[in-house]
């Protein structure tokens, strides 16, 4: 693979909650449905001559997401939805292609609260050990990539408190290749291990503009999670 055309796509969610309370689609106010969301930074970049490309959406933590994280804080299973159980964490990420309309891959579908998965999930890879979820259909492969590094930070607007998290997650160069991707998710698991078979939970969902996965891109995920 050659220097100059090697490229990378950086994808960076931001709980924004001012920004974000309204609808990503047609901007209006929903009072009935506020609750951590974030803005998605789409970078595509050439090792050669720097960006060439920067998109921004909304993510959406759903509500099995936050109905989950109320079990997990109370050490509680809530034996009356479909969330995560208490001992499970957030340790997978997920891309799909089923984040746009139909027809147009850059128009983005906004994500809603009652989403209980991605729309069309997307094989990652066929055979690195450390991912997750095995399927044999549609597609043969792991639809779960690990996460690398979770890294606290102060919140500078509540008295400099550990209060956000930055979750990093890599859908590298030989990860779903041929692809179009233009949704991805957070899930939960009790397990981080390789060829984890779950069940998982989706917590947090993104949709942007269609994105082809081609040999030379890799995708970047920094997910930043206020609390």
């Amino acid at each position: 693979m050659s220097e100059q055309t090697q490229e990378k796509v950086i994808v960076e969610s931001h709980e924004k909650y001012n920004s974000c309370i309204s609808d990503s689609i047609s901007r209006t106010i929903n009072t009935n449905n506020r609750g951590p969301r974030g803005s998605v930074e789409v970078k595509v970049i050439n090792k050669k001559t720097g960006e060439i490309e920067q998109i921004e959406k909304c993510n959406l933590v759903v509500y099995i997401g936050r109905e989950w994280l109320i079990s997990r804080a109370l050490n509680v299973t809530n034996e009356t939805t479909e969330c995560g159980l208490p001992d499970e964490f957030i340790c997978w990420l997920g891309i799909g292609n089923g984040g746009t309309v139909e027809g147009e891959p850059l128009v983005p579908i906004a994500p809603t609260s009652l989403d209980a998965d991605l729309q069309s999930s997307v094989m990652i890879n066929d055979s690195k050990a450390a991912y997750a979820d095995y399927r044999y259909d549609p597609t043969p492969g792991y639809y779960k990539a690990p996460l690398d590094t979770v890294t606290f930070k102060r919140d500078p607007y509540n008295s400099d408190k550990y209060l956000i998290c930055t979750i990093l997650g890599v859908i590298d160069i030989d990860d779903a290749v041929g692809e179009d991707i233009n949704e991805a998710g957070l899930f939960t698991a009790n397990s981080s291990e390789g060829s984890s078979q779950g069940p998982f939970h989706l917590y947090a969902r993104i949709t942007f503009g269609t994105i082809q996965k081609s040999p030379e891109r890799q995708l970047v995920f920094n997910w930043n999670l206020y609390f």
